[in-house]
């Protein structure tokens, strides 16, 4: 039997909406489905059961008196909103992750227990952890502490997956793959792989330079220039900043970096600029010559090379004069 298309289409469509009305039928037929949301167990653990991370692996200054008492108000009056993050070290003993400070706000509070999640971790994600945690919750990191904090996030990455962290500064963005170790921990940060790249550099200075970056007295981005000058170079900079009152703009340090000082009078030639040799005014009071006189001096050439002897002493003298009051 032939069909016109207007029929053969309307036989279609009823039959493909039966079968949908009978999908639809089952379903309301069939009990729910109970969606379980994925969920981590809670422990009630007391408090001292509880042990602080490792000190030579936490980077990170202990909160303030006044930070603390806020947080103890705030357990005061909500309770603990963020549990814990642990992971078990046997013998009934566990090892804080995350939240050193609300472990101690709430001894403060009058708690004996706390909620903890125990997390089932290696050493090196448990450090990760302790890491992350302080770096997206505590915005009033100094740089040395993201400085030291990002470093170790690195050492981990390449224990972990053996990634490359041979880092360059790069003031114009990175020219390596997606793959480079800074980008990857960008993606779980705050600071750009830029900013990363900048912070680790400043685990090169040395101690005097790096309480200055912290002290707000050298920029982020001087500092990580800077630290591509040797240690001796450091020093003598330090020196200058701490003890002179000399300042390093970015673009001071960003030419530190370029022309890499061998000494203290290129350092400063660099940050002061080399000042303008004063004008000396000469009198010379000379007795009278006769023409003849000057003739004749003029053929003598044993007179000649004595002139141009005294000249040329004169002439050193002035310079290492000149030299020795410039760089006072």
């Amino acid at each position: 039997m032939e069909y016109k298309d207007g029929l053969w289409n309307a036989i279609y469509q009823e039959a493909v909406e039966k079968v949908e009305r009978e999908k639809r039928e089952a379903a309301a037929q069939a009990p729910p489905v109970a969606i379980q949301p994925f969920t981590e167990q809670i422990a009630m653990l007391p408090l001292d059961v509880l042990e602080d991370y490792p000190a030579e692996l936490h980077p990170f200054h202990p909160a303030s008196a006044a930070r603390l008492e806020s947080l103890r108000e705030s357990i005061v009056q909500n309770g603990i909103l963020a549990p814990l993050l642990v992971r078990d070290l046997g013998d009934g003993r566990y090892q804080i992750l995350a939240g050193h400070n609300r472990k101690r706000a709430a001894k403060l509070a009058g708690y004996s227990e706390v909620p903890c999640i125990i997390k089932d971790v290696d050493d090196i994600d448990a450090n990760n952890i302790m890491l992350a945690d302080n770096l997206n919750h505590r915005p009033e990191l100094l740089p040395s502490e993201k400085a030291m904090a990002y470093k170790m996030m690195l050492d981990n990455m390449r224990k972990r997956q053996g990634e490359r962290t041979d880092l360059t500064s790069c003031q114009n963005g990175t020219k390596l793959a997606e793959t480079r170790a800074d980008q990857k921990l960008s993606k779980n940060s705050t600071d750009s792989a830029r900013q990363i790249q900048r912070y680790i550099r400043l685990t090169y200075l040395i101690p005097q330079l790096l309480e200055l970056v912290d002290a707000g007295k050298l920029k982020l981005v001087a500092g990580s220039d800077i630290s591509f000058l040797p240690q001796n170079i450091q020093e003598i900079l330090a020196d200058l900043m701490i003890n002179e009152g000399v300042t390093v703009s970015t673009a001071k340090a960003a030419e530190l970096k370029r022309v890499q000082p061998k000494s203290e009078l290129e350092l400063r030639a660099i940050l002061v600029g080399t000042p303008k040799p004063p004008t000396v005014k000469v009198t010379l009071e000379l007795p009278e010559i006769d023409a003849p006189t000057v003739e004749a001096l003029n053929h003598n050439t044993e007179f000649q090379t004595e002139a141009r002897r005294v000249l040329a002493e004169l002439a050193k003298q002035y310079t290492i004069h000149n030299v020795a009051e410039n760089s006072k």
